[in-house]
Order: structure tokens, then C-alpha cells, then sequence
């Protein structure tokens, strides 16, 4: 089954951006600097973000559709302790991802303050490893809210679009970034 040639270039399209076609505002550290070195600084953070995104998807999607079945089978949880784990996570991540946005946008370290989260919530994600720290239901909640605490969503897509810069290079290209989640 072959592709017409268009349909094929179209979504190839798609998924590569062409860092000459993304209009940005110099910096004003960047202002001396030639064009095609902007264009690469770009083209580095674009791939960044995919990447970021990647990853961001990637421990989504394997540790929250599978903790319960690893607090069932391995720690031996009721579903009980399972469901006040599950309704407590969300709750901590509402009260505190905004905290993390305002820190983001206020020393505007978007990128810095998503990946520390990011690292810390892993670091902390990994205590639930070794039996002798998640022992039971008390302790495996405690990890499991302090995971919550380091979670900030929304940090990495406004980094993205501070990124993108201008309107039209958002509605362009961010749905194509954000497709690498």
C-alpha cells in the first residue's frame, strides 16, 4: 500500500519541523549573532521539547496505568488503600502545580523548574523499589504524595510556547511538538 506523494510529504511534514521556517524575536543576548546560529539554537530547543515530551509521556502513561496493578500484585494492597492512594494524588497535584507555574513564571525558568520536578518525582517514584522503605499503606502514600507535590504540567507547554514565540509559529507548530507526548 503506497501513499500518494503529497499525502506522504504532508505527513512527514507533520512531524518535522524546519527550523529556518520558525520566525523568531531575537534575544537580546542573540542579537549580534548570525542568523543561521539562530536558526540552530531553535532547532536545538525544538528538539528538546520533542524529546521532553517523549519522556513526559513515556512515565505518564507506563507508571499511571500501572500502579495499580503494582500496589495490588506486588505490595499487596486492598483496593481500598488503592483507591485512597488514587484519590489523593490528584488532590496534592491541584494544590501544588500551581505553586510550581508561579515559581516558572516568576524566576521564568520554565525549562528548570520542569525538569527538576521531573527528576525529583522519578527520584522519589524509585523509593517505591525497596521493600524496606514502601512497607506498607502508609508509607507507599507518603511516596506516592510526595511524587504528587513534584508534578507541574503545565510548565513543560508554556516553555513550548515561550519557545515558538510568535502566534502564528504556536498554532503552526505546537500541536506537532506536543505530539511526541
Amino acid at each position: 500500500c503506497q501513499l500518494p506523494p503529497t499525502l506522504h510529504r504532508s505527513i512527514i511534514d507533520w512531524f518535522i519541523i524546519d527550523p529556518s521556517s520558525i520566525r523568531t524575536t531575537p534575544e537580546k543576548e542573540m542579537e549580534n549573532e548570525d542568523p543561521h546560529q539562530k536558526k540552530n539554537i531553535v532547532w536545538n530547543k525544538v528538539r528538546l521539547l520533542k524529546v521532553m515530551y517523549f519522556l513526559s509521556g513515556l512515565t505518564g502513561s507506563t507508571w499511571g496505568r500501572f500502579a495499580a496493578i503494582y500496589f495490588n500484585q506486588e505490595k499487596h494492597l486492598s483496593s481500598a488503600h488503592i483507591g485512597i492512594i488514587e484519590f489523593v494524588m490528584p488532590m496534592i497535584k491541584t494544590a501544588c502545580q500551581p505553586i510550581w507555574w508561579y515559581v516558572a513564571d516568576i524566576y521564568s525558568a520554565k525549562k528548570e523548574v520542569y525538569l527538576f520536578t521531573g527528576i525529583m518525582s522519578t527520584s522519589i517514584l524509585m523509593f517505591l523499589a525497596f521493600p524496606s522503605i514502601a512497607k506498607g499503606f502508609y508509607e507507599i502514600l507518603l511516596i506516592n504524595s510526595l511524587i504528587s507535590v513534584f508534578v507541574a504540567g503545565g510548565v513543560l507547554d508554556a516553555y513550548t510556547i515561550s519557545v515558538l514565540g510568535s502566534n502564528e509559529n504556536v498554532q503552526k507548530y505546537y500541536g506537532r511538538i506536543r505530539l511526541w507526548c
